[in-house]
C-alpha cells in the first residue's frame, strides 16, 4: 500500500536526520563531501528546472568543486573571491556576444554561496558544531511548525501566487517555534544568550520561509512542481534546502560581520 505524504515526510526525515547529524558532528572531509554532493545536485536540479545547458552544469560543477576546496582549507576570503570573479567573467562574456545567462549566474550563487557559508561555519575555530546545529534545529524547527500551524489554523494566504498552501498563520507558527527551539538550544548548551537566540531563531525562521518562497518563485516561473523526486515526501533536494539555503547564508553574513572569517559560528552564537 502506498504511504501518504505526510508519512513519506515522517520516514524520510527519519532516516536522514540521523544520518545528517553524524556527519555533521564528524565535520572535517565527511561534512565537506556531504555538502559537495548538495552542492552538485542543487545544481543539477537548478539546471533542469531552468532548461540549462549541460555545460552550464559542467562549468557549475567546477566552480563549486574549487570554491568547495578552498573553503575546506580554510581560504574562504579566495573562494568568495573567485566564485564573484568567475561570475563577473560570465556576465563579460555575456555582454559581448549579447546573450543573457542570468540562470546559469543565479543557479551558481544559489547552489555555492550556502554550501560556502555552512563549510566556513563548520571549520571555525570556536563553537563549530554548536553553530552549525543551532542553524539546521531552527530550519528543522521551522518547517514542521510552520507545516502544522498552517495546516491547524488555516486562515489567510502568505502569497497565494507562488506557494498556496502557505499562510500567516503557518509563517507565525514557524517563527515562534524556532525562537523557542532557540531558548532551549542556548539553555541545554548554556554558551550563549537565551534572549538572542530565541530573537535569531525567530529571524532565521523568517529568513528560511524566505527562501521556501523564492524557490517556489523560481518553480512557478518554470511551471515545475518539485525540483526533482530523490526524496519520498519532500521531492528533490531544492525542495529540501530551500529554508536552510538562506537561512545558512544570512547567519554566514552575521557571522563575518561581527567576529571575520576565521571565527564565524562564534559571531553567530557569541553575543555579549
Amino acid at each position: 500500500m502506498a504511504l501518504n505524504n505526510l508519512t513519506q515526510r515522517i520516514v524520510s526525515a527519519a532516516i536522514l536526520v540521523p544520518a545528517v547529524l553524524a556527519i555533521v558532528w564528524l565535520g572535517g572531509w565527511p561534512f565537506t563531501a556531504l555538502a559537495l554532493i548538495t552542492g552538485i545536485l542543487i545544481l543539477r536540479e537548478w539546471n533542469t528546472i531552468t532548461k540549462g545547458r549541460p555545460v552550464d552544469m559542467a562549468l557549475g560543477a567546477f566552480v563549486l568543486v574549487i570554491t568547495i576546496f578552498l573553503a575546506h582549507m580554510g581560504l574562504d576570503g579566495i573562494a568568495i573571491s573567485l566564485l564573484t570573479g568567475f561570475v563577473a567573467g560570465i556576465m563579460l562574456v555575456d555582454l559581448v556576444r549579447k546573450k543573457n545567462s542570468r540562470w546559469m549566474v543565479s543557479g551558481l550563487f544559489y547552489a555555492c554561496l550556502p554550501i560556502l557559508a555552512l563549510i566556513m561555519i563548520r571549520t571555525s575555530q570556536v563553537q563549530a558544531l554548536h553553530a552549525i546545529l543551532f542553524i539546521l534545529v531552527a530550519v528543522w524547527v521551522t518547517d514542521s511548525a510552520a507545516y502544522f500551524a498552517g495546516r491547524a489554523i488555516g486562515g489567510p494566504k502568505l502569497w497565494p501566487s507562488v506557494s498556496p498552501n502557505k499562510t500567516w498563520a503557518g509563517l507565525l507558527g514557524g517563527m515562534a517555534g524556532a525562537g523557542i527551539a532557540g531558548g532551549i538550544f542556548a539553555w541545554t548548551t548554556g554558551n550563549a544568550s537565551m534572549v538572542v537566540l530565541i530573537l535569531l531563531g525567530a529571524v532565521l525562521a523568517l529568513v528560511s520561509q524566505g527562501g521556501d518562497l523564492f524557490e517556489s518563485s523560481v518553480k512557478r516561473r518554470f511551471n515545475v512542481k518539485d525540483s526533482g523526486n530523490i526524496i519520498p515526501g519532500h521531492g528533490g533536494i531544492m525542495d529540501r534546502v530551500d529554508g536552510l539555503v538562506a537561512a545558512a547564508v544570512f547567519a554566514a553574513i552575521i557571522g563575518v560581520s561581527r567576529a571575520g572569517f576565521e571565527n564565524v559560528a562564534a559571531g553567530i552564537l557569541q553575543w555579549q
